[in-house]
Order: structure tokens, then sequence, then C-alpha cells
């Protein structure tokens, strides 16, 4: 097997077999979770548009019709087809494709803490922060797109690590399949998927190593994408995608611009802890640097989590001031 850094001596073996066990409860605690916010919540504008005027068409109609602001193609698809199964109401269907998405969310956070802490009571009180997280928890039981593309985010950011300390050529299989849906989720998959190939591009640069398998899988990735949007491609055309109104590169120069882009960040920095005491209290900005103190762990994986996190917000930073525009804030649900 390749290693394309220094193997890291944290392996993570559990000399229990009950691991099973949290994976229930956590699934169980989703559901009820999600039971509790759908209970407080009516179907929203977005929600019911996604149902009626996008899941109810006939599915290649709506693989080929690029409306906006809806663009969750396959959500809407997947959603048409179990609406079709189980005649039930398709933003009920939809809600519970999200609860699914959720669960395993929360099953995919457990696992990463788990190789963390070593520990899973630890790690499975550490998860409740971020079933609780806003975002994570409202697109949750929300029909929409976002926490399936979440849920591909978190499979795909898996599997690359995986990958990266076993060279495990079944993991990048795995990556791929999940890129490639998350794109068909919604199009924003675009900031993790240049985040990982930045990533891994420095990693071999560090290493002076070129792994030409990673490479053909990140292009399989590419012409995944291409198929599932080529419908859509063909029959809305090539404006529809990018050169509508929520995309369209802006026109003012950089340094008009960066006052936006600061102001975008600051905001996100803020509502990724829920707002949890103030607006711009110094706690938020706080918890938004602590992932850099992995940098001096003795750790090779937690180092490269750190790593991959100053990645994930540079990849942002330069498609924003390239773009001239800053995505809506719920497009940051990966981040």
């Amino acid at each position: 097997k390749r290693y394309f850094l220094p193997r890291d001596t944290d392996q993570f073996h559990f000399k229990d077999k009950t691991g099973w066990k949290y994976y229930i409860a956590i699934t169980v605690l989703a559901f009820l979770i999600s039971s509790w916010g759908k209970s407080l919540t009516a179907p929203g504008a977005d929600e019911i548009f996604s149902a009626v005027d996008c899941a109810e068409l006939p599915p290649f109609q709506l693989l080929a019709y690029y409306m906006l602001p809806n663009n969750h193609l396959y959500f809407n698809l997947i959603n048409g087809y179990l609406q079709r199964w189980t005649n039930l109401d398709p933003v009920q269907t939809g809600r519970m494709i999200s609860t699914i998405a959720y669960a395993g969310v929360l099953c995919c956070a457990f696992y990463w803490l788990s190789k963390l802490f070593r520990n899973r009571t630890w790690a499975f009180l550490a998860l409740m922060p971020i079933a609780f997280q806003f975002t994570v928890w409202a697109f949750g039981f929300q029909a929409r797109g976002y926490e399936c593309q979440l849920l591909c985010c978190w499979v795909a950011f898996l599997s690359l690590f995986h990958y990266l300390d076993t060279g495990n050529t079944t993991a990048l299989r795995v990556n791929a399949f999940f890129c490639i849906f998350g794109f068909g989720f919604m199009p924003t998959f675009l900031l993790y998927f240049l985040t990982q190939v930045a990533f891994v591009f420095f990693i071999h640069a560090y290493n002076r190593k070129f792994d030409l398998q990673f490479w053909k899988y990140q292009f399989i990735c590419m012409a995944g994408a291409f198929l599932f949007y080529l419908p859509a491609l063909c029959f809305s055309g090539k404006a529809a995608l990018v050169a509508n109104r929520y995309v369209k590169l802006g026109t003012m120069d950089l340094e008009h611009f960066v006052p936006f882009l600061y102001s975008a960040l600051i905001y996100m920095i803020n509502t990724a802890f829920g707002f949890i005491i103030r607006e711009n209290h110094p706690i938020n900005f706080l918890l938004f640097f602590i992932p850099l103190l992995l940098l001096f762990s003795h750790s090779q994986q937690r180092k490269r989590i750190a790593i991959f996190y100053i990645t994930l917000w540079m990849v942002f930073t330069v498609v924003c001031a390239y773009t001239k525009r800053a995505p809506f804030n719920r497009n940051m649900i990966m981040h």
C-alpha cells in the first residue's frame, strides 16, 4: 500500500464491539430531533415550490429544465420518485429524505469524532453541537437539497482522508461517487470539490509525489457532474447555468468588492455557530479559529485536518474574489 504522507501512528482501533449501538442511538436521536423541528415549522415557500413545480414534473423534464432559483435537480428527482412510490405529499417525502440525510451526517460526524477522541462517549457528547448547529439541524427537516449535499460532503471528506492514510482505491471510488452526487444535489458543491483538489495538490507538492490514480478520479468526478447536467445544458442552454443573476460574474473592481466579501465572511462566522451569544461576540471568532490549534498536534492526521480547514477558506475567498460574488449563507452549509 502507498502512503502519501508519513503513516500516522494514531490508528484507531476499538477493543469493544458495541459501536453499532451508538449508531442506532444517533439515528433514533436524529429522527426525534428532526420530528421536533418539523413540529415547530410550517412548510416554507421554497419547499412547496420544489415539491409542486419541480418534483411532480416528469423526470426528464425535471432534469432538462434548469429553473431558478430552484436548482436542486437530483434532490427533486429522488423526491419525485419517492412521492409517486409512496403516494404521499411531496413536501413530506422531501422532508423525509432530508431527515435520512441528517441521520447520515450525524453518523459520519460521530465516526470522525470517534477517531479523534478514541472514546465513543466523548465523541457522542461532542456530536451534540453538530446535531444542533442551526443550519445542519434546520435543513435536516426541510424539503430541500442542502442536507443531502452536506452528507455527500461528509462522506467525500472521510473517504479522501481514508485514501490518504491507506492508498485504498475503493475509498477513491466512494469519494468520486459522492462528489458526483454532491454536484447533482447542488452546483455549489464545487466549493468543496475545489478544496479537495487544492488540498491534495498541496500534499503532493510538499511530498514531491504525483498520484495519477487520484487525479484520474477527479476527472471522473468532473465528467460525471457534466453528464448529470447535460440534459439541462442541452435544453435550457448554457446561459441558464452560468449567466443567471445568482452566479453571473460581478462587474465591480476587486478593491470595491473586498468590503462585501469581508462582511459576508464575518456574517458566516457568526451564523456558523447559530449566534450562540450575540453577533460579533469574540467567542464566535475564537470558535472559528480553534481548529488551527490542530497544526500543533503530534498527530499527522490532525495536522492534515487543520491544513484542510485552511484550504477550505482559502478556496472560498479565491472563488468569491474571482466571481465578485459571495454565496448565500445556506449554500455554505458544508463549511
